[in-house]
């Protein structure tokens, strides 16, 4: 699939931060020596799902698991994949991504997860933060930091990225409630 960089009307970042990358990374070799790592996307929008699976593409160590259309597809999706990254969007059909972040037990199984919202707030923010949510990100302009994040994640050992209860200086914060 050729890389374009013209964007979407709606999400005009994600074609210039996927052409940055190109050029920032070329094409990089897969990753053989490392464990690649599964990540699931779980977006209604077929053109986030799109740009986000191209962006994949040039981390290396990065694997589709699977694509997710609405929330319900999604909590299937990571009870039957265990993916080690969820990229969440809070608003899709049915129900909101809050529902997934709810359902998923805190475990060792509990995949990372990345939420994305063109409905971006503070306030929405802490509150999924709150939820077990591990990073927080909206579709309108912070679609370049999600993809760094995600080469982050790529670039560490197979544990973990963010352990509950590290503080990560406000960066990559680590809300989650403790264990009853």
């Amino acid at each position: 699939m050729e890389l374009t960089t013209r964007g979407d009307r709606r999400f005009p970042a994600i074609g210039a931060t996927l052409g940055a990358m190109k050029n920032h990374l070329g094409n990089p070799p897969r990753a053989t020596a490392a464990r690649p790592f599964r990540v699931l996307i779980a977006d209604d929008s077929r053109v986030v799902q799109r740009y986000l699976g191209l962006g994949l593409g040039l981390i290396p160590g990065a694997e589709l698991a699977g694509r997710a259309f609405n929330t319900e597809d999604a909590l299937c999706r990571v009870r039957k994949m265990r993916p080690d990254l969820l990229v969440l969007d809070i608003e899709m059909p049915s129900t909101s991504g809050l529902a997934v972040l709810k359902a998923i037990p805190f475990d060792e199984a509990r995949p990372l997860i990345f939420v994305l919202t063109l409905h971006a707030s503070p306030v929405l923010a802490r509150h999924c933060l709150a939820l077990g949510a591990d990073r927080f990100f909206g579709k309108d302009n912070d679609l370049p930091e999600l993809l760094n994040a995600i080469a982050d994640y790529a670039a560490q050992p197979p544990s973990r990225l963010f352990p509950s209860g590290l503080a990560h200086d406000g960066t990559f914060p680590s809300l989650h409630p403790a264990a009853d």
